[in-house]
């Protein structure tokens, strides 16, 4: 009962102690629930959508129409009732047979999607008039953005190739929107009796044929994954790619997998954030309360009841500040939901009010617990005469480095279980944990080091730098264990800003103000004349042909493609020549030239990735036929400037006696792109031109959606650094107060203990966030280039502006308490001491 009663009268009496720990608490609760809330979206849309998603319980995407009759595993599924349904995808310009209004594009770059009468096999195209497939050979269906672009309206008639169409309506939602290539822009559907009227054929030309398989709703589960697992056998051997249901999308995967490294590192910081951020605040919290423990005790208050006092508050509070944390964190994942989706291009489902609630509260609980109970344990074993002689927080010696160890070891042990939790791997567990615990101790060492060694040299020193050192000295441990995880929260912060910015920066690399502005991809080998003479003299075209990576030195990639770089099963654009092309350097080998006999050239990074060095042999599969090459050149190519490279050049030999396309690109004034546009759309009606613009936008849009899930998980982690800082310069306080009582006794004015504090606050902050840049820089570096495999790096000013506010927001604090108690006189402070 005791208990109870002195609950409400400590939670009264420290009422904005309790508010600074609760916020902690609360918005690291927040972030995880963002976090969880978001992935638990993501995956209940797979589960629930994923035959829609794939377009069948599995698809075989090819360069080519899959002949069903020739392929004994789908002739078996036939006669047990599967049904089949077969999508073209590829790039056309439409032209408008309106006048445009001003501002209004008259032809426009969009994504065409041909469909069958068994279109879609699950799920529902959405339309707004309910327009639905098959569709009469002259319609199709548009996206508003579309109309927008064009200023048409339904009714409206465009010409694709040399048929004209009517726009019959408008879609509003896509079942199968992740199934599909990569598009630039805008989504129109039309039949496949319409395709024909367009005169584009050639299987050559740039698309993707694909055969979505529904199997019978009789089929046993067991037997469905037979089935799959021998068409992912016999087409993956002819190099198509093949996609099951209950894999989930191979492009939406794609995306995910290419997004999930960013997304991890964020995680981790963040999640470090949170545990340290909660550590370092209760420890302060707790040792506030210092004096009322050994007032309690050397009233007779039993040690037990103490405990169960400061356990049961810690508890409540953890509670609490976890279940508004987790309310606040499911409203702002529902705030970023939109952005997702645009990302992924179907709706998320909501996250629910109190989704994840007892695990993040529980998740809270624990880790104030774990922060807690150590520090709260020796402080409640010691004798009380000492506490009130100041002796609460003990120094810099061994013993005390011991009793930090099982509590550091707790932090740890969190920070691993969160890891794995929202990463679902052990191993991203296991190396973040290995990588702070390996930046701490030797931060912790430097730490430890510089404050000694400035400690011994503080003679030659004015005083109140003197009295900084003498105070850091003073705090030993529990102060440099402090100042280390402040630098490394800081150090993280400024990371997710450098990260963002090279996420940015390599994936929107600017082009260069004389690189290409039009490319034309598509073009048959009777048509480059006509084209050479339409784009004009700054032309040059690159012949392609697109194959599959299926062996390397005689081993099978594609029936080991678990054990190899996921890019390896994708196909690739190969091109075979004589000549290096700008941009393009032999890095190491000899280049075949014009002479060699069955050799390929290798970019330099992705040979890495490929596991291929100089004498490797490589084999591709090119429309069903194997071709072979010897690697004798490794050259490096420049990714920047909008110019083409290719990841392989072949000699000339090797890709002779195949039917191939071409691509390539001019330089040409803006004001005559649609002219030249409009010309090759009626001349040749297969060819596709590509303004860099759209490109530009298209990445642009990626990117922004990256950038908005960066912001709204770097924010908390800003509240989190600015709440750790004013711990800390809560704690200085308490512990400042007796040497400004001693410095006052002895005549120092309240000018110089007021500098003294302020100066003494800001000096701390701003070594420990110079530390935190360098690290920062240093760490995102390094990620740049091993983890995510980006060329370039990029500095950020947003460190810049973070460090300022840092510093700004410390020194606003600090003199804000500063003025607090120099505004006492002796005897107020040894009152309140």
């Amino acid at each position: 009962m005791i208990v109870l009663r002195l609950l409400p009268k400590l939670m009264k009496r420290n009422g904005l102690r309790f508010l600074l720990a609760f916020l902690s608490l609360a918005v690291g609760a927040l972030t995880l629930a963002t976090v969880l809330g978001l992935i638990g979206s993501v995956q209940q849309f797979f589960v629930t959508e994923s035959q829609s998603l794939v377009g069948g319980d599995i698809t075989i995407e090819e360069n080519s129409p899959t002949a069903i009759e020739g392929t004994p595993t789908l002739t078996q599924l036939t006669t047990l009732g599967a049904t089949y349904s077969r999508r073209i995808d590829t790039l056309v310009v439409v032209q408008s047979n309106k006048k445009p209004d001003a501002g209004r594009l008259s032809s426009l770059l969009v994504s065409l999607k041909v469909v069958d009468q068994n279109y879609p096999l699950f799920g529902t195209l959405g339309t707004e008039d309910r327009v639905i497939v098959p569709l009469a050979k002259n319609q199709v269906l548009v996206v508003r953005d579309l109309l927008v672009r064009m200023g048409l309206s339904k009714g409206d008639t465009l010409t694709i190739g040399k048929g004209t169409f009517v726009i019959a309506d408008v879609i509003t939602s896509e079942p199968d929107r992740v199934a599909g290539s990569f598009r630039l822009g805008p989504l129109l559907i039309m039949s496949d009796v319409g395709w024909s009227m367009t005169g584009i054929f050639g299987t050559q030309s740039r698309a993707d044929y694909t055969l979505s398989v529904r199997y019978p709703d009789t089929l046993a589960k067991n037997l469905a994954t037979v089935y799959s697992a021998q068409l992912r056998k016999e087409f993956t051997r002819l190099g198509s790619q093949v996609t099951v249901a209950s894999d989930g999308p191979a492009t939406l995967n794609r995306i995910l997998d290419a997004a999930k490294r960013f997304f991890f590192t964020i995680i981790v910081l963040t999640l470090f954030l949170v545990i340290v951020n909660i550590r370092v605040n209760l420890i302060y919290f707790l040792a506030s309360f210092q004096k009322t423990i050994a007032i309690m005790r050397a009233l007779g208050l039993r040690r037990f009841h103490l405990l169960l006092l400061f356990l049961l508050m810690l508890g409540m509070l953890s509670l609490i500040a976890g279940v508004v944390g987790a309310l606040a964190g499911n409203f702002l994942a529902n705030v970023i939901l939109p952005y997702a989706q645009s990302f992924i291009g179907s709706t998320l489902p909501a996250v629910p009010v109190v989704a994840n609630i007892p695990l993040i509260s529980l998740f809270t609980l624990l880790l104030c617990l774990f922060s807690a109970t150590g520090f709260l344990s020796r402080v409640i074993a010691i004798d009380p005469k000492m506490l009130l002689m100041g002796y609460g927080v003990e120094h810099g010696n061994f013993r005390t480095l011991l009793r930090e160890i099982p509590a550091l070891m707790l932090t740890l042990i969190g920070l691993y279980l969160g890891v794995w939790y929202l990463t679902s791997s052990a191993f991203i567990g296991f190396i973040a944990v290995a990588s702070i615990a390996g930046v701490f101790m030797v931060l912790f060492f430097l730490v430890r080091v510089g404050i000694a060694l400035g400690h011994r040299k503080r003679f030659a020193f004015s005083f109140p730098v003197r009295s900084i050192m003498n105070f850091l000295r003073h705090q030993g441990v529990l102060g440099v264990t402090a100042i280390t995880s402040l630098t490394i929260a800081l150090a993280s912060i400024f990371a997710v800003a450098l990260i963002e910015q090279n996420v940015r920066g390599n994936l929107g690399t600017e082009f260069k103000h004389d690189a290409p502005n039009l490319y034309a991809i598509d073009i048959q080998s009777d048509q480059l004349p006509g084209v050479r003479e339409i784009m004009g003299n700054s032309w040059k075209d690159f012949s392609v042909v697109r194959g599959r990576f299926m062996k390397r030195d005689g081993y099978s990639i594609q029936d080991n493609i678990a054990t190899e770089d996921g890019e390896l099963a994708r196909e690739f654009n190969l091109t075979s020549r004589g000549e290096l092309i700008d941009g393009e350097r032999v890095f190491s080998g000899r280049w075949h030239g014009e002479s060699g006999i069955h050799q390929v050239s290798v970019e330099r990074e992705f040979a890495q990735r490929a596991k291929l060095t100089l004498g490797s042999n490589v084999e591709f599969q090119v429309a069903g036929i194997p071709i072979s090459a010897t690697v004798t050149s490794l050259h490096e190519v420049s990714a920047t400037g909008g110019l083409p490279f290719f990841f392989l050049v072949f000699s000339p030999d090797v890709l002779r006696d195949f039917p191939r396309s071409s691509f390539g690109y001019a330089f040409v004034p803006e004001t005559n792109i649609p002219d030249i546009q409009n010309r090759l759309a009626r001349a040749y009606p297969n060819i596709s031109t590509i303004p860099t613009t759209q490109i530009l936008e298209t990445v642009n849009k990626v990117v922004g959606v990256l950038t908005i899930a960066v912001i709204a998980t770097a924010i908390p982690a800003l509240i989190l650094g600015f709440i750790l800082i004013i711990a800390m310069i809560a704690l200085a306080v308490r512990e400042r107060s007796n040497d400004m009582l001693v410095f006052t006794a002895f005549g120092a004015r309240l000018r110089l203990l007021f500098s003294l504090f302020v100066l003494e606050s800001v000096t701390v902050i701003t070594l420990a966030g110079l530390f935190a840049i360098l690290i920062s820089f240093l760490g995102a570096y390094l990620l740049n280039r091993y983890l995510f495999a980006f060329k370039g790096f990029y500095g950020s000013w947003d460190i810049l502006w973070i460090m300022i506010a840092v510093v700004i927001l410390t020194s606003v604090i600090a003199l804000w308490f500063a003025k607090r108690f120099t505004s006492l006189t002796p005897t107020e402070l040894l009152r309140k001491n």
